[in-house]
């Protein structure tokens, strides 16, 4: 998996997961960023990568919010 589409939209390296959902995430950032633009993604890496680690069990989801 080529995790250069993660570093460069997201700004980060450290990003849990197996090699499979790392794939997978790396798909849907690229769509996320051909949809709204890179710029977007960048952005929004912060909540993006919140959601993935609700995704993956790691973080619960803040009903309160």
């Amino acid at each position: 998996m080529d995790r250069s589409i993660l570093d460069r939209l997201l700004g980060c390296q450290d990003i849990p997961g197996t090699d499979e959902q790392l794939k997978a995430l790396a798909t849907r950032v690229s769509e996320l960023a051909n949809l709204n633009g890179p710029q977007w993604v960048f952005e929004n890496r912060r909540e993006l990568l919140r959601q993935w680690r609700v995704a993956l069990g790691l973080e619960k989801i803040d009903s309160c919010k």
